[in-house]
């Protein structure tokens, strides 16, 4: 499956808001976690976006940065051709009675749209 270097990003922040699940969805989660999170791209993707921030905001303690709307823009126009990057990534898919039978939010389902098995 291909996802883009945005798809992952929010991809992982879904995942880890719901690596609290049982079961085979829990188990989908935590393997997809780590392997999204882990993939060359993606780290990549990650290194080059952390250094952007760097550039573009002022620290505002704990890894975090504040973007001024003019920065912002600047720091997402210089994030956009990172972000639409393409990565061939091997995910665990779950049948859909599997996903829609945890406790995912609509948006985490959204985010998480690729998990789904084609029954």
């Amino acid at each position: 499956m291909t996802l883009t270097n945005a798809q992952i990003f929010d991809s992982l922040q879904a995942l880890t808001q719901a690596k609290d699940e049982k079961g085979l969805l829990g188990y989908a989660v935590a393997v997809n976690l780590r392997k999204l999170g882990q993939l060359p791209e993606y780290v990549e993707f990650a290194r080059q976006r952390d250094e952007l921030l760097a550039a573009h905001g002022t620290p505002a303690g704990d890894g975090k940065y504040n973007l001024t709307p003019q920065a912002a823009a600047a720091f997402y126009k210089a994030l956009e051709p990172l972000a639409a990057v393409e990565a061939e990534v091997n995910v665990m898919q779950v049948p859909l009675s599997v996903f829609c039978g945890g406790g995912l939010t609509a948006g985490q389902m959204y985010d998480l749209d690729w998990m789904k098995k084609e029954e």
